[in-house]
């Protein structure tokens, strides 16, 4: 992977030590869009955590769906997914068990259920935006 990530673009406002960290505080939003203009996949590095961004959809079904095994399921992320416990832990190294929960998952992804909940998304969205506006003022 490090020999993978020498290629790769990264920020041009990257600071020593930091990274690209400050840059991602002061815009998250502008970050990623930032991020995603530079090329299909950008080296990012967050206080000396590297990462690979991927933007483009088709790197990206080549990782996720058709080479999936081919891409090591990082142990920190899995770390940082835990949430109440390792029984709850989507990420696993263990290739078999990846793939069973993976297929768990995969009904609540479906085309169907996601265009289920566009409008519910929607409204919950013009509601917020009415309240904010009502409010007078949006905090940052």
């Amino acid at each position: 992977m490090a020999s993978m990530t020498a290629t790769l673009p990264t920020r041009p406002d990257r600071r020593p030590v930091l990274g690209d960290f400050l840059a991602f505080r002061r815009d998250q939003l502008q970050f990623w869009l930032d991020t995603g203009r530079l090329g299909p996949a950008v080296q990012a590095n967050f206080g000396g955590q590297h990462f690979v961004v991927v933007t483009d959809p088709e790197l990206t079904e080549h990782i996720l769906l058709t080479h999936v095994k081919d891409y090591p399921r990082d142990r920190r992320l899995m770390v940082h997914n835990r949430g109440g416990g390792p029984e709850l832990m989507f990420n696993t190294d263990r290739w078999e068990e990846w793939k069973w929960r993976r297929r768990l998952l995969t009904p609540a992804f479906h085309r169907k259920v996601i265009d289920g909940l566009a409008p519910i998304m929607a409204r919950h969205a013009d509601r917020m935006a009415t309240e904010m506006l009502a409010a007078g003022s949006i905090d940052l």
